[in-house]
């Protein structure tokens, strides 16, 4: 009996892979076979499940570089995605053992790399890494039918790009209590096998008959994929948070809530009664500021 049902997505839209990714934890029988997800997604950002994304990314970078903003249903910190990066997904029957306990879903992956050669090692943060630098991290999410635990490859990503996408603007000041990603040092499996020409088809391969899979087709509804690309998804969930702001030399403390501009206070902490950008998004406002 195989021992995971494998899917591979064919599709590099981050939303429906995010999506399908919350489909098969609610419709997925796992009561006698765990699930494998397996994809890969075009320039994306991802944040997690209760991120601030305004203190995740540079907004203006990713928008000119059309590099999609996404949030996903488990918590942890921000990844990049890009077609150099294979993205898992493990999906099995609840278990309290297996909540906040990482090793179950990173042992293939740690099979993986001792298959060519790599001393991988699973560190206190959840992330796989070799010779200390990061090559998956991972995340978890629940709905106690079956849990989820997921997480990246970084395989032969563009990490100049990954950087500057993830790092935030030096003059955006945000005071929040969202939790924030811990960055670390990373690579790409390609650059550690020096002595071996891989693809990233092989890759998969290697994945699957390591882990005795059975290929399976799935279906989800479009809803899903479309609830990832709404607002209140993306940038509502972000929670209350203030931000810094000069205009026309005044220094100015926007309060944000779900995404919106609902007070403004001046240096002296008084709430200013009328402005332009009251009741707009912080989105909106910041891409305008931009141009």
């Amino acid at each position: 009996m195989a021992k995971f049902k494998v899917f591979i997505s064919s599709s590099n839209n981050p939303y429906e892979n995010l999506a399908l990714e919350s489909w098969v934890l609610q419709n997925a029988d796992t009561s006698s076979h765990d699930f494998l997800l397996l994809y890969i997604n075009r320039p994306a950002v991802v944040i997690g499940r209760n991120q601030n994304l305004f203190e995740e990314l540079n907004l203006q970078y990713c928008l000119e570089n059309k590099i999609d903003i996404a949030r996903r249903i488990s918590g942890g910190g921000t990844v990049f995605h890009d077609l150099g990066n294979l993205n898992w997904t493990f999906i099995s029957k609840f278990s309290t053992s297996k909540v906040n306990e990482y090793k179950w879903a990173a042992q293939p992956l740690l099979n993986l790399l001792k298959h060519y050669g790599l001393d991988a090692y699973l560190t206190p943060r959840n992330a796989i890494e070799v010779d200390g630098l990061k090559l998956s991290g991972q995340a978890q999410f629940t709905n106690r039918k079956s849990i989820l635990s997921h997480g990246t490859l970084l395989f032969n990503s563009n990490l100049s790009y990954l950087q500057k996408a993830i790092e935030m603007p030096t003059n955006l000041k945000i005071s929040s209590k969202a939790s924030k990603s811990h960055r670390s040092p990373t690579t790409n499996l390609r650059q550690l096998l020096t002595h071996k020409e891989l693809s990233m088809d092989q890759l998969i391969q290697d994945f699957i008959s390591l882990n005795e899979c059975e290929k399976i087709e799935l279906s989800f509804d479009a809803k899903e994929t479309a609830k990832m690309m709404s607002r209140e998804w993306l940038y509502a969930r972000s929670p209350k948070f203030v931000a810094q702001h000069e205009v026309q030399g005044q220094q100015l403390y926007l309060h944000i809530n779900k995404g919106v501009i609902e007070a403004i206070k001046d240096e002296k902490d008084c709430l200013l009664q009328s402005n332009p950008f009251l009741n707009q998004t912080y989105e909106k406002y910041l891409i305008s500021s931009i141009h």
